[in-house]
């Protein structure tokens, strides 16, 4: 919670060890504030973690047009995916994980699209990240939604 509090953010506790369980799905390594043991060993320190993670807390400002995953991934034609996207989350009660893959996946299916990268552009605005359906769960629906009309205006 102080390494996010030293970049202006006031978080939970709950909310830092949601961040941190995410980065342990996908093995980033810490050494623990508390006890200095190593739990893994990609990342030194604590404060180490926020470039991994600044994007759970911080949305998107702008994009890099020249930035390598910005640039393959987000295509002609990703406005109207995401707007697609946005329609079936908007429409969504139970913003779940699960329930998000439940109304996205047939849909993608059905229309032969697949809109994970141009997703991720919009919420996390480069290649980085945990998949797509939890961490805008973790972000929350109007959020989620918020990053992905933003990234229509500004990507259009």
């Amino acid at each position: 919670v102080e390494i996010l509090a030293s970049h202006g953010i006031t978080a939970t506790p709950e909310r830092a060890a949601a961040v941190i369980d995410m980065l342990k799905t996908k093995n980033v390594e810490y050494v623990d504030a508390q006890s200095g043991q190593t739990k893994k060993r990609n990342v030194s320190f604590v404060s180490d973690l926020w470039p991994l993670c600044d994007f759970c807390f911080v949305a998107p400002v702008n994009f890099d047009r020249e930035d390598k995953f910005v640039k393959k991934n987000w295509k002609e034609d990703s406005a109207a995916v995401m707007r697609g996207v946005a329609e079936r989350l908007s429409a969504l009660d139970d913003f779940s994980a699960e329930s998000q893959k439940a109304a996205i996946d047939p849909w993608c299916e059905a229309e032969g699209v697949k809109p994970w990268n141009a997703w991720r552009v919009a919420l996390v605005g480069t290649g980085k990240g945990p998949d797509m359906y939890e961490l805008s769960a973790f972000l929350g629906k109007e959020e989620t939604l918020r990053r992905i009309q933003f990234a229509i205006d500004t990507l259009s």
